[in-house]
């Protein structure tokens, strides 16, 4: 009866959703943030205000510094409300995730600044590329991603308090870094 209707006999059937779920339960591998951060992922700063009012902005790179510190690329005029945010309340999670498969790793500061960035601009221009090439790979056409961002950007950076595993599945919420 009830085996036959669902394709084997019941160990069978457990086999296969193992198979399935093993990798959905199998732990995140450690990140490296310096590293991930170059992959062309997708890049959120949350920002908050006084009154706890939150905005986002969707970034167009960011890199960890020599001295530890993240750079955020910050596009105009779209984050004048996160830079105005930053100035009083230096909080700032940024979530970046890899759109082919998720992974998705949010770093949080308390200690956001308005700063110079002289690469940012060679450094968003190869991040933007890396990013459209992993829409592509899911299926987006490239032509939208001009609706992303704007191409005049402001950097803030902010030192990594912690650094949190994002990737949906059981180690979601995980603190990697402190």
């Amino acid at each position: 009866g009830a085996t036959r209707r669902y394709g084997g006999t019941t160990r069978s059937i457990l086999l296969r959703f193992a198979r399935i779920l093993a990798p959905m339960l199998a732990p995140t591998p450690a990140l490296d943030f310096a590293d991930f951060l170059k992959l062309g992922v997708s890049l959120m700063a949350a920002t908050r205000d006084e009154r706890m009012v939150v905005e986002l902005v969707r970034c167009a790179a960011a890199r960890v510094q020599p001295d530890g510190r993240v750079f955020v690329a910050v596009p105009m005029p779209e984050g004048v409300r996160t830079l105005s945010n930053i100035e009083r309340t230096g909080m700032i999670a940024l979530s970046a995730a890899l759109p082919t498969n998720y992974r998705t790793l949010q770093l949080k500061g308390c200690d956001a600044v308005a700063v110079e960035w002289a690469e940012m601009e060679q450094v968003s221009s190869k991040h933007r590329a890396l990013f459209v090439e992993s829409l592509v790979q899911i299926g987006w056409p490239s032509a939208y991603s001009a609706a992303f961002w704007s191409n005049t950007c402001r950097a803030i950076g902010f030192s990594v308090r912690d650094a949190f595993d994002q990737t949906p599945g059981p180690g979601a919420g995980l603190l990697v870094a402190s």
